[in-house]
């Protein structure tokens, strides 16, 4: 059975992992309260019927039979819907010949109030029953009377109509319904192909107005395709504003064996992330920003090291300003040092060559002064063993 679902919303294709905004419209199906405002019309609807494998109508699990996998006769139900009702398709001709697709397409249609709103996102459920790669499953081929899809599609202000989300069997066979991100009429083979579980599809609205055209299109024709749709929604999200780019800190060399050298950022900002990162491998998990500087702590590795922010809401990114540069210092070899006893005549003045050690990162130097001491006693007591 082949289904279309052409849905009118704004904007292009987007699988969720959504926000958490309220939407502002809703339509659940169910008895009361769907949709939540403005107006649907399906003046195509038919009830379930032949068995409950034809239908173009709001269904429960309890009114339809779902092929799922026919290649081992299991009789599947819908998982996971928004209450118990939903938009079903199945055999969408409706039993009409010839199959053409005049007679299998059919349409929902919502009018929405969308003033004031921007940047718009749709939200919905979608599952199909069959589950299977067989020729009896959805159909794409050059020889099929029709292609069997779901589709969703918006305007605005009664602009041309455009592409939301699409779900089409893969391309030149029968198989499953994939996603169809580019909405070429062809499933997307790397994609997940639906199935008797409703899984969530976020499309993206492009565009202000303030009439909203929403189109569910489901074209099924055959009594083994079946799709479903629940729980619609209009969602208004926040722009989000590109975090403020600090000056990453920390440029400095240390010792080899040592602690390193801490790395940081200038200054933050509350509800954004900052990642650290080697080129671009992350160092460490995200930090939180505080409002004021921030530190990635110690780093051992010779790198450098750039700063990458993530807003909290809405996901926004900005690269931080600068880099620091690690480096590793080797100290110089030891030098060979010995020890000569001072010597001084009984009443004259000894002159005796004073050195002291040099170990490059360590902070001494080789240095060499004549210090003066009057008298044995004296130069014994004050020099002693010099290094020479």
């Amino acid at each position: 059975m082949r289904k279309k679902i052409t849905l009118l919303i704004m904007s292009c294709l987007f699988y969720m992992n959504g926000y958490s905004q309220t939407p502002f419209w809703s339509d659940s199906f169910e008895d009361t309260g769907s949709p939540t405002s403005g107006t649907r019309s399906a003046p195509s609807a038919f009830a379930v019927n032949n068995n409950g494998s034809r239908v173009f109508n709001i269904a429960s699990n309890a009114d339809l039979s779902i092929v799922g996998d026919a290649a081992q006769g299991v009789t599947y139900s819908y998982i996971g819907a928004d209450g118990t009702k939903f938009w079903a398709g199945e055999d969408t001709d409706n039993g009409v010949t010839p199959v053409t697709i005049a007679n299998v397409l059919k349409t929902v249609t919502w009018t929405i109030d969308i003033s004031g709103k921007s940047n718009i996102k749709l939200k919905g459920l979608f599952a199909a029953g069959n589950t299977t790669n067989t020729p009896g499953a959805y159909e794409n081929t050059s020889t099929s009377a029709t292609i069997d899809y779901m589709s969703m599609q918006y305007s605005i202000n009664g602009g041309p109509i455009q592409d939301l989300l699409n779900f089409y069997p893969l391309a030149n066979v029968s198989s499953r319904l994939y996603p169809d991100a580019d909405f070429d009429k062809n499933g997307d083979p790397a994609a997940t192909p639906l199935s008797n579980t409703f899984t969530e599809f976020i499309g993206n609205i492009n565009g202000t107005g303030t009439t909203l055209t929403l189109y569910m299109n489901m074209a099924m024709s055959g009594s083994a395709e079946e799709v479903a749709v629940d729980n619609l929604r209009l969602v208004e999200i926040a722009s989000c504003v590109s975090p403020t780019a600090y000056n990453v800190t920390g440029t400095n060399s240390y010792c080899a064996g040592g602690s390193g050298v801490a790395v940081g950022l200038s200054n933050s900002e509350t509800g954004v992330t900052y990642q650290l990162k080697n080129g671009t491998t992350d160092i460490g998990t995200p930090v939180a920003g505080t409002g004021s500087s921030i530190s990635f702590g110690n780093q051992i590795t010779a790198a450098t090291y750039t700063v990458v922010a993530t807003r909290t809401v809405g996901g926004c990114t900005n690269n931080m300003n600068g880099s620091a540069i690690v480096t590793i210092t080797s100290p110089p070899a030891v030098p060979t040092v010995s020890t000569t006893p001072a010597t001084c005549s009984a009443n004259g003045t000894a002159s005796i060559a004073n050195y002291s050690a040099y170990f490059g990162c360590f902070g001494f130097g080789y240095n060499s002064t004549a210090i003066g001491c009057t008298g044995c006693t004296d130069c014994i007591d004050n020099c002693g063993y010099m290094l020479g």
